[in-house]
């Protein structure tokens, strides 16, 4: 296990727009000077809370502190995974920062795994880490994929991801889909330090800033 931490706080600024905009935003911020990263990749997520949904009920009441875990892996949902990383998320105000314990652990995952199984298997996964996180408090809450890809400015202080395709799984008897977001999920990342520049940079894209979870909205479509 190897834990790697980012200790500057950032700004994760949010837009969300219909997915046939999407080209031409993403042409706006190349001709504004952004470029393509590296290619875009799918990413799955299994978000955990306690029992109290404490990090969920932080977020919808929108408390100025929050924490929020989070097992992520690169590729295919379902198949053999051959490693994660237990992302630890805390936010404070408007900034926040995230702790990233790599995990270098093969698992398979199944589609037909039941709630029980996937306590089960959260608890082997994250076991040489419980003296950095809780995690005998924390139990599976939420699943969910989705495609992003990544640009950045030629300054490379401002990061830009944008996800589409999101999808939304339930998880009792087996895991199984539940939504698909067609909606495109912009987030805007910057340090700390660089926001009295980010509208200046960013003054050309002509939305408004909005408030997005998808651990949130992936824990109401599965209880709706």
């Amino acid at each position: 296990m190897e834990k790697v931490a980012n200790n500057t706080y950032r700004f994760e600024r949010k837009i969300i727009i219909d997915s046939h905009r999407y080209k031409d935003l993403i042409f706006m911020f190349k001709v504004n000077g952004f470029s393509e990263l590296f290619p875009e990749r799918q990413i799955c997520n299994i978000y955990l809370d306690d029992m109290n949904n404490h990090s969920f009920l932080d977020n919808v009441n929108g408390n100025y502190k929050r924490l929020k875990h989070r097992i992520r892996w690169y590729g295919d949902l379902f198949g053999l995974v051959k490693q994660i990383t237990l992302e630890q998320k805390i936010k404070i105000g408007n900034v926040g920062e995230k702790n990233n314990f790599k995990i270098q652990k093969e698992f398979e995952f199944s589609r037909h795994c039941t709630y029980g199984q996937l306590t089960r298997l959260v608890r082997s996964l994250l076991i040489n880490i419980k003296d950095k996180v809780l995690v005998d408090l924390l139990y599976p809450a939420s699943i969910n994929t989705y495609t992003r890809s990544y640009y950045s400015d030629i300054s490379k202080k401002f990061r830009i991801t944008f996800d589409k395709n999101v999808k939304y799984y339930s998880f009792q008897n087996k895991i199984k889909l539940e939504k698909i977001d067609k909606r495109i999920i912009i987030e805007i990342k910057y340090d700390n330090e660089n926001d009295l520049h980010a509208s200046e940079i960013l003054k050309f894209i002509n939305f408004r800033l909005g408030k997005n979870s998808k651990y949130v909205n992936g824990a109401v479509s599965v209880r709706l």
